[in-house]
């Protein structure tokens, strides 16, 4: 009753519990993946960081929080505590943890080589498989999506720049603000 045209964004159907995409999962896993993180369940927070690779492979940048715990506390190990032995535990078991956020982006990527790449003549093969390092992900956001580096920053996207033009000066400002304020406020950071 709600809906009248199935692309139609007023419909009840718009609700991201019915949307086509993976957003709302990848939110869910990664929320729920820095939450258990923070509060130091590292284990579940490593399972929902690389659930939230499943849904979305930018989900391999979580990795990123396990990156930077890991070289704060062999810091501490070195630094503080005084103990190499323990650095290079707390060294490993990061990698360890990034591995298992990595898996899924790697597994996919392989699943796709082995699918479309192998058992095909150099002739037949799409040009993401002679690549160095055959990402599919690449060449499908280049190839049918237009999307690269810089290639956003195009005349016709004037008026999206202009709409965000605000926000954007708040945040320059902001940060030229910060970094004028001197090095006080980096005495507050964990280091």
């Amino acid at each position: 009753m709600f809906e009248i045209n199935d692309k139609s964004k007023c419909s009840c159907y718009s609700c991201s519990c019915y949307d086509r995409y993976s957003e709302s999962l990848y939110a869910l896993f990664s929320i729920g993946g820095t939450y258990h993180l923070v509060t130091g369940g590292n284990s579940i927070a490593v399972l929902l960081l690389a659930l939230s690779t499943c849904a979305r492979s930018n989900g391999v940048l979580n990795g990123g929080y396990f990156c930077f715990q890991t070289l704060h506390r062999a810091y501490d190990a070195v630094f503080v505590k005084k103990h190499a032995y323990l650095a290079v535990q707390v060294l490993i078991s990061g990698a360890l943890r990034c591995i298992c956020i990595f898996t899924p982006f790697i597994a996919f990527q392989a699943y796709g080589y082995y699918n479309i790449c192998l058992g095909h003549s150099i002739n037949e093969m799409r040009p993401w498989c002679k690549a160095r390092l055959p990402l599919l992900y690449n060449y499908i956001q280049s190839h049918y999506w237009g999307v690269g580096f810089l290639r956003y920053f195009q005349l016709k996207q004037l008026p999206n720049f202009l709409l965000a033009s605000p926000i954007l000066s708040l945040a320059l400002c902001s940060i030229v603000y910060y970094a004028k304020s001197g090095l006080k406020f980096f005495s507050h950071w964990a280091f």
